[in-house]
């Protein structure tokens, strides 16, 4: 007869010649150390979620940053749109064209960044 496991006997509820049927329990081995080794792979399951929740949220959170980026861009480009005109007229100055050319500017560059963001993040998770 040979164990499937091995380990120290906690329990034996047979004596030594007595005749057994198939399938009787012949010993027990001690679970601790098995139940241990379960214990920490739960754990580790446990805490693995959990990362996969932290990064689902930092994904949902930099798509939420993309779409504001993205609104603010298309707000300051539709500004832009509408005091370009008007320069010629004199009714804006060159400055205020300037700083609506520079705030697109930045808000097309944060956009990229943002899209590099989300996909760095969708990319943690896998």
């Amino acid at each position: 007869m040979a164990a499937h496991v091995s380990g120290p006997i906690v329990r034996m509820p047979i004596e030594d010649n007595q005749h057994v049927r198939q399938g009787q329990l012949l010993f027990e081995v001690d679970p601790r150390p098995y139940q241990s080794v379960v214990d920490r792979a739960e754990a580790n399951l446990a805490l693995t979620n959990l990362q996969i929740k932290a990064l689902k949220d930092v994904i949902r959170s930099a798509g939420s940053h993309k779409r504001q980026l993205q609104a603010s861009l298309a707000y300051d480009s539709q500004y832009l749109g509408r005091i370009e005109p008007l320069l010629n007229r004199h009714f804006v100055t060159a400055n205020d064209v300037f700083n609506a050319h520079s705030r697109v500017d930045a808000d097309q560059a944060a956009v990229s960044s943002a899209f590099s963001d989300v996909s760095r993040a969708q990319n943690e998770l896998g």
